[in-house]
């Protein structure tokens, strides 16, 4: 029983079940044991990264949606007032699907499928890295960028990327029969 297989351009119920209660288990799990399982205690974006294969397995508007919920939940599960992670996540899961429509989604063949995505993968992971420095300048008014990159930026980047490997296995799977057309 895959997700890909029927009605590819729209949502069906199972793939809206499938992506809320997808989205609400990785936010509470980033909310809860988040900081101790990424590398150096910095806190992987494994919403950010659910997002990212949103867009490149559905459209621009699943990520946009997912983003936003991703976003919003991750603010709410860990705490935080009011932020600019709705935001970011929303814009980030739009423009990776917009990209990917004008180069092509990830592939017909299962290992360019893995390799693209694994590419977008990496990309967003270093974006949601940047953006964890602007948040860090935006709240403490000024950031020692050189101590940061290897103690905050790189580690959150790379849990990041790392985390979404086993993300990406399961859509691989979920979606193997857009790669059998």
């Amino acid at each position: 029983m895959s997700i890909g297989s029927e009605n590819e351009g729209r949502l069906s119920l199972k793939k809206i079940i499938f992506y809320s209660v997808g989205i609400f288990l990785i936010a509470a799990f980033q909310a809860s044991v988040g900081s101790r399982i990424g590398l150096f205690s910095a806190t992987p974006s494994l919403t950010l990264a659910f997002t990212a294969l949103a867009s490149l397995f559905e459209s621009k508007k699943t990520g946009a949606v997912v983003g936003l919920a991703g976003g919003f939940l991750t603010d709410a599960l860990g705490g935080a007032g009011f932020s600019l992670l709705p935001l970011f996540y929303t814009l980030t899961g739009w423009f990776l699907g917009e990209i990917c429509e004008r180069l092509g989604h990830p592939g017909r063949q299962a290992l360019g499928a893995f390799l693209r995505s694994l590419m977008w993968l990496a990309a967003v992971s270093g974006a949601g890295a940047v953006f964890t420095a602007i948040l860090i300048v935006l709240s403490a008014g000024r950031m020692n960028f050189f101590s940061s990159i290897p103690h905050i930026l790189l580690p959150e980047a790379v849990s990041t990327l790392l985390w979404s490997l086993p993300m990406l296995g399961i859509f691989m799977l979920l979606y193997r029969k857009k790669f059998s057309e």
